[in-house]
């Protein structure tokens, strides 16, 4: 723990400091925790979660990626593996985590191996 994750901030106005830091089960100082404005005040809520995502970790319905990340990837899909994803048989839900991702691919193309 402590502050070996990861830590920094951003100045604003030449006077505040807002934290950046790593803070998910990473006991600091309170005003040293993501989101506080360092040497003022501690943020509200700590907003850090668990690194990583699970493989079943839903990606578009949980807001935790948005319709600009989707088409980012669909295009990195087509590009990527040379499939193409048409338009009247896209479903985002066959995209909502990692295994589903790696499920469809697996069915499009048989191009992945376990």
């Amino acid at each position: 723990t402590g502050q070996g994750r990861g830590n920094s901030g951003i100045y604003l106005m030449d006077r505040y400091e807002l934290q950046i830091l790593d803070g998910y089960d990473n006991i600091t100082y309170a005003d040293g925790q993501a989101g506080a404005i360092y040497g003022q005040s501690p943020p509200l809520v700590n907003v850090c979660r668990k690194p990583g995502i699970s493989p079943d970790e839903p990606l578009f319905s949980s807001g935790l990626l948005d319709s600009f990340s989707m088409l980012t990837f669909l295009n990195i899909v087509e590009e990527r593996f040379r499939i193409t994803v048409f338009d009247d048989s896209f479903d985002v839900m066959k995209f909502d985590s990692i295994n589903k991702i790696f499920h469809f691919l697996n069915q499009s193309k048989n191009i992945i191996h376990e």
